[in-house]
């Protein structure tokens, strides 16, 4: 385990994951992950004019690649503004992490009024991803992250997001950084893998129609 800033762990555990692209904007909320990341050169930042355009971009950047879209956003309006494309991405069974920022945790709940504050963020967040995750330490940000992602990668794919407070993303702590989960792959029925296999083999005319599924299992 390293002493790192909540922001290094962040950059750190996606390098781990094999992250190699990021869609975002830069916000006060997400510095330090900014920051962080301009340290990797495994990892491209892609900065955007608006949050629904990073959704988008991480979302066909998964379908045509198979792998992990991730986008970076503020919290507040700026989580906000990607739920439009988190929702395509759901539908189309993307794999798409958003990971966004979040007031101090010392405020959060006394309603005082700080810029983009949005004490139910996560609410909003589980009506589009199937698994959110709210840091509450920053010694916990590598765990949380791959948490979401093995989530996400589990049966059909479905996005995910962890929202993390911006004195977490500053903090040091001691942190182990969590490698790329082992996600167990739903298999077919051998059974009826033959029977199709059958009736393909007895066609006359065989078309095989297969719908995004396909792509994604490999």
């Amino acid at each position: 385990m390293a002493m790192i800033t909540g922001g290094q762990a962040v950059a750190e555990t996606l390098s781990s994951l094999g992250v190699t692209r990021v869609f975002g904007i830069v916000s006060v909320h997400n510095l330090p992950i900014y920051d962080a990341l301009s340290l990797h050169p495994d990892i491209e930042v892609t900065n955007v004019r608006h949050e629904q355009a990073a959704a988008h971009a991480a979302d066909a950047y998964s379908r045509v690649t198979g792998g992990l879209g991730v986008i970076l956003t503020s919290t507040g309006p700026g989580a906000v503004n990607a739920i439009a494309g988190i929702y395509e991405a759901a539908f189309v069974s993307s794999q798409l992490l958003m990971i966004t920022g979040q007031i101090e945790s010392r405020f959060r709940g006394k309603a005082k009024g700080f810029l983009h504050e949005y004490e139910k963020q996560p609410d909003m967040l589980r009506s589009v991803c199937r698994s959110v995750a709210s840091v509450r330490y920053t010694e916990d940000i590598s765990k949380d992250i791959a948490g979401v992602v093995d989530d996400i990668r589990r049966g059909r794919p479905q996005p995910g997001a962890v929202e993390i407070p911006i004195d977490l993303q500053y903090r040091i702590a001691e942190v182990q950084i969590v490698g790329s989960p082992h996600t167990e792959r739903l298999s077919p029925d051998e059974n009826l893998l033959d029977q199709a296999a059958a009736l393909l083999q007895q066609a006359e005319r065989p078309v095989i129609w297969a719908g995004g599924g396909g792509n994604i299992s490999g």
